[in-house]
């Protein structure tokens, strides 16, 4: 199984369950244990999940919420007339 599947497998079924050990990981998924921690370790450091003493959890990205342009450009007009 080529890595980019391998991993994306993982993510998929960390989504699902949230936190696992890593022996159920492993046998659920039929990766062998040596596979399993290299692919968790670059997911770690793509910062995609939590290494966990035995286990793994998945780490929810962040999202950042902006207001829309049109919406932001009437905010506080008064104040950006002053900068000008």
């Amino acid at each position: 199984m080529i890595k980019k599947e391998r991993q994306t497998i993982i993510l998929n079924f960390l989504k699902s369950k949230k936190i696992v050990a890593i022996d159920t990981l492993s046998s659920v998924l039929n990766i062998p244990f040596t596979t399993l921690r290299r692919d968790l370790t670059e997911l770690e450091e793509l910062n995609k999940i939590i290494k966990l003493h035995g286990g793994v959890e998945y780490k929810e990205p962040a999202f950042i919420y902006e207001d829309f342009f049109e919406k932001k450009i009437q905010d506080n007009v008064k104040e950006k007339e002053a900068n000008c």
